[in-house]
């Protein structure tokens, strides 16, 4: 699921601030990256794609933030083996 700007903005007003953060500190599964990637792919060619976090990682823990990358490298991984690229 893509989040915009105006739908975290909505989230912090209904939920609350502590409520947002958690929801917004989600670490994707390597499945939910490559259903992310597949979805791009209906648009875009593959070789026009690159993908990278949407956040800073700054303001998150080392360990979530190694676990993002992980999982976002996994995902990557996942789809290009489907395509044949790898």
């Amino acid at each position: 699921m893509f989040v915009n700007n105006r739908e975290i903005r909505a989230l912090f007003a209904s939920f609350g601030a502590e409520r947002a953060k958690f929801l917004c500190s989600y670490i994707e599964t390597p499945d939910d990256v490559a259903g992310r990637v597949r979805h791009c792919l209906k648009y875009a060619p593959a070789e026009a794609l690159s993908f990278a976090l949407d956040c800073g990682l700054s303001q998150t823990a080392r360990w979530a933030a190694r676990q993002k990358l992980a999982n976002l490298v996994s995902g990557v991984s996942i789809v290009r083996r489907e395509l044949g690229l790898t």
